[in-house]
């Protein structure tokens, strides 16, 4: 529906009949697809720009300190932020230097 909300829609080719409910599901799914690389881009560069001084072993403050970097991130589970942390952390032990944003982190995305 939020898709509908903002003028985003789908047609069916002519001749065609498509299910509401179907549509609605594709819509779904567009919508899903399309929210969830801002939000890991969000989080990746809250996670970066408050890089710790030792990554295995937050601070109180450095963990206050990313929550807040991140939009909507004072409810965010820690295990989110660990995650991400480690997948910056292994970039490091690789390249040598922190990643500059979650494309650069992340590989392609599997359709």
């Amino acid at each position: 529906m939020a898709l509908r909300r903002l003028g985003w829609t789908v047609t069916a080719p002519a001749g065609v009949r498509v299910n509401d409910r179907i549509v609605r599901m594709a819509q779904e799914q567009a919508g899903r697809a399309l929210r969830s690389p801002r939000w890991r881009a969000d989080l990746t560069a809250g996670v970066l720009a408050t890089w710790p001084a030792d990554p295995r072993q937050r601070t109180a403050q450095e963990w206050e300190q990313v929550r807040k970097a991140v939009p909507g991130g004072e409810h965010l589970p820690s295990s989110m932020i660990k995650s991400r942390t480690r997948q910056a952390a292994r970039f490091l032990a690789v390249n040598g230097r922190l990643p500059v944003d979650v494309f650069e982190l992340e590989g392609v995305p599997r359709v």
